[in-house]
């Protein structure tokens, strides 16, 4: 569906010392979409990352009930994103 960057990377207003923090929306029904958004971060995290790095992986619905992911969609900055996906 598609991977977002959030907070102040995506506001720039990041500093030397800030992480980098992705979300990540999949499609449920399947695999890691059952699981608790969570315990999925392992499923999607890379062997290594240059700086710190928070990542939220939620499905499209989770992300829409959640007040979390709703704010940080509000400034996010798509990474990488299906055709039409943007709408949560």
């Amino acid at each position: 569906m598609g991977v977002y960057l959030c907070g102040s990377q995506a506001k720039e207003t990041h500093t030397a010392a800030s992480d980098v923090d992705l979300l990540v929306l999949i499609r449920g029904g399947t695999g890691p979409s059952l699981l608790r958004p969570r315990d999925r971060i392992p499923a999607y995290l890379p062997d290594s990352f240059p700086v710190g790095l928070d990542l939220f992986v939620y499905t499209e619905e989770e992300a829409r009930s959640s007040p979390f992911a709703r704010r940080f969609m509000e400034e996010a900055v798509p990474v990488l994103e299906e055709e039409g996906a943007r709408g949560v």
